[in-house]
């Protein structure tokens, strides 16, 4: 039979806490080991770092991918907004370059009845995002 601890007084329970937080900032304050400055998939810590804080590449035409019909409907939208196409299916959340992004993805459900997981596989979004484009560009043109 397992006998059971004698209680402590309150004084002692104060004291061991104190005791365990002593002893766990001690763990804690140890300084972590140096890392050794050796290459990363042969590239230098400082090779990496400026590859990460390089500025993004200029912008590409649009994809082969891209069907006719698509393409046609985003350089239309281009025409007319001023955003150029491939910025339209970038990932950019300038309000322009959105807006413009709105403007083409309503366009496409018009004018291909496409369902919205397809519109969003052109433009790189989630059905959702599309359904939540669609309903704004509805809930605009509703309103007086």
């Amino acid at each position: 039979m397992q006998t059971l601890p004698e209680p402590m007084t309150a004084d002692e329970v104060v004291a061991r806490a104190h005791m365990v937080v002593a002893r766990r900032r001690a763990q804690w304050a140890a300084p972590p080991a140096p890392r050794p400055p050796e290459p990363v998939l042969g590239l230098s810590r400082a090779d990496v770092a400026a590859a990460v804080s390089a500025p993004p590449a200029a912008a590409k035409t649009l994809p082969r991918a891209v069907p006719p019909r698509v393409r046609t409907i985003l350089e239309a939208v281009a025409a007319e907004t001023g955003v150029p196409a491939e910025a339209i299916v970038s990932r950019s959340r300038k309000p322009a370059i959105y807006a413009a992004r709105r403007e083409a993805i309503g366009r496409l459900r018009a004018e291909t009845q496409w369902p919205p997981g397809r519109i969003g596989m052109i433009f790189g979004l989630d059905r959702t995002t599309v359904m939540h484009a669609l309903g704004l560009l509805r809930r605009r043109r509703a309103a007086p």
